[in-house]
């Protein structure tokens, strides 16, 4: 919420201590897939901000928990635009594209598999 609201202290503040208590505590099972939305939301705290390679690396490491854990597809969807945004301002178009087309063959997958189910007559 602070980060939305323009608050930026606070917001690193926040999100940098929540990183602190999931990294101390990374032997607990859920805490891997808090420790991938706090990565996120540190990425996007940082593009916010102007610092894209700080946003980048964080993204990279919540992409790395989320597919390591089998997140949802439409989910890590949204991590590969968030890193092709970062990279297409870094002007490193072509592996903008690269997590861009991704993140469209995840969210078509979904899709995809979605209709199948409800075409088999399995969903009614």
């Amino acid at each position: 919420d602070s980060l939305r609201m323009g608050n930026y202290k606070a917001s690193l503040e926040q999100f940098k201590y929540a990183e602190a208590i999931l990294i101390a505590n990374q032997n607990q099972a859920e805490n891997e897939s808090l420790l991938a939305v706090t990565c996120n939301n540190l990425g996007c705290y940082y593009k916010r901000t102007g610092k894209m390679h700080a946003a980048l690396s964080y993204l990279r490491r919540c992409l790395k928990i989320e597919v390591s854990m089998g997140t949802d597809p439409v989910t890590v969807a949204g991590t590969h635009l968030n890193i092709s945004s970062i990279l297409s301002k870094l002007q490193k178009h072509d592996k903008a594209l690269e997590h861009g087309l991704g993140a469209l063959e995840l969210v078509a997958s979904r899709i995809f598999a979605s209709e199948e189910y409800h075409q088999s007559g399995i969903g009614e």
